[in-house]
């Protein structure tokens, strides 16, 4: 390895610290340590102008770049309304969640851009045994003993909303979970899956489960006379619609349309249901402007400007679906659901992984937990990078092949 590419990788692995350090300082209270992670992009973003690796532009560019012009316009729009149309201005919430729609996607296209296949695979597995390692320093800050970590596994997890292991990282480590299962380490997935389990955040073990299903059961159907991996624009338009549908499915339950039904299946209320969420979500719309532009959002983090400024109720509104829906706006939110089903259901990895995505959003703040997008990202650039490589690999046996017959001949 030549001393440029070492520096590279250096660099790399810098900047892949420098993200991961915001979760030392959260469980540290460290305060401003956690703002680190905030240098990470920039760190990494000459890379994004220098030569890429053979088949960069090919398999991952498409994606990543059809990503950037949405989010740019979102970031544009969002400085529009900010300034121009909303009393509150440029806020720190919006700074923030700009910031983190954007540094998963930079550091990985970032890191997709100058890795080998097999540099990139060690840069997923140094993700996974990074947060592997933040979640067991968690569990041994907090004393957790074996008792506590047995009790996850004799208790029913579905109905029960506190345990004493529960961490964010369980979040975090079902896309893992997923890219073990489907090159076939088995070990790492069991560990995935078990430590998903233990994290206790039931949106993440459902949503792993759900995936999973995908995976095993209801791809194989879909894919089953599918002879090569290739984007469906029709899929790609049912994906967005699908999409839209839950998000309206959501405005009506926030507005309590399904509260009876509700009550009636389930024995619970509608606060309960949604996890003691509907105050959040009845504080944001009792202060909710008018759309500024029919068929636009509010620009990203409207909704917590609402939240922290106007309601004094600083927390996030967990569900990173809806709310994006929200500030995006049914134009753009179609669009960005539109790439997502046209770059990533083309296999099974990549179906399960945008399914497990989306569950997770619907009660979760996935953009906040930035870790996930960056797992969601790399292992989607590594399939891809893996598969045109294997691509190229037939086609040059088959050119062999070809030749030793005409030689023959």
């Amino acid at each position: 390895m030549t001393k440029n590419k070492q520096l590279i990788l250096t660099v790399i692995y810098v900047a892949i610290i420098a993200s991961i350090s915001a979760r030392f300082a959260d469980l540290f209270s460290l305060g401003g340590i956690k703002n680190i992670r905030f240098i990470a992009p920039l760190i990494l973003l000459p890379l994004l102008f220098s030569k890429p690796v053979d088949g960069y532009n090919e398999s991952v560019k498409p994606f990543f770049g059809s990503l950037y012009r949405t989010f740019i316009f979102v970031i544009v729009y969002t400085l529009f309304v900010s300034f121009i149309i909303f009393d509150l201005g440029f806020t720190y919430r919006n700074f923030v969640n700009l910031i983190l729609l954007l540094t998963p996607l930079i550091i990985s296209d970032a890191i997709s851009k100058k890795t080998s296949l097999l540099q990139h695979r060690k840069v997923i597995y140094f993700l996974f045994w990074s947060y592997v390692f933040v979640f067991f320093v968690q569990l041994a800050k907090d004393g957790i003993s074996l008792v506590s970590i047995l009790t996850i596994f004799q208790s029913n997890i579905i109905v029960d909303s506190e345990f004493e292991t529960e961490s964010d990282v369980s979040l975090v480590l079902g896309p893992y979970a997923l890219f073990f299962l489907h090159y076939k380490r088995w070990k790492y997935a069991a560990f995935s899956i078990f430590l998903v389990i233990l994290g206790a955040k039931r949106v993440a073990i459902l949503g792993l489960a759900i995936s999973i299903l995908f995976y095993y059961v209801i791809c194989p159907v879909i894919f089953r006379k599918q002879t090569e991996e290739r984007p469906s624009k029709k899929f790609a338009i049912i994906f967005s619609v699908c999409g839209i549908l839950v998000a309206s499915i959501w405005a009506m339950i926030i507005e309590g349309t399904f509260s009876d039904y509700i009550q009636e299946v389930t024995g619970l209320s509608i606060n309960r249901f949604l996890m003691g969420r509907m105050g959040r979500f009845q504080l944001v719309f009792s202060n909710i402007h008018e759309h500024p532009f029919p068929g636009f959002g509010y620009g990203l983090g409207y909704i917590e400007n609402i939240l922290y400024y106007v309601a004094n109720f600083p927390s996030s509104f967990h569900n990173d679906f809806y709310r994006l829906y929200l500030e995006f706006g049914v134009i753009v939110f179609g669009i960005w659901l539109y790439i997502q089903g046209y770059f990533c259901t083309s296999n099974k990895l990549l179906f399960s992984l945008i399914i497990l995505i989306f569950l997770l959003m619907q009660t979760d703040n996935v953009f906040m937990y930035d870790r996930v997008m960056y797992a969601f990202y790399l292992i989607y650039a590594f399939n891809r990078k893996e598969y045109l490589a294997n691509q190229m690999e037939e086609t040059e046996n088959m050119e062999e092949e070809y030749m030793e017959g005409v030689s023959q001949i």
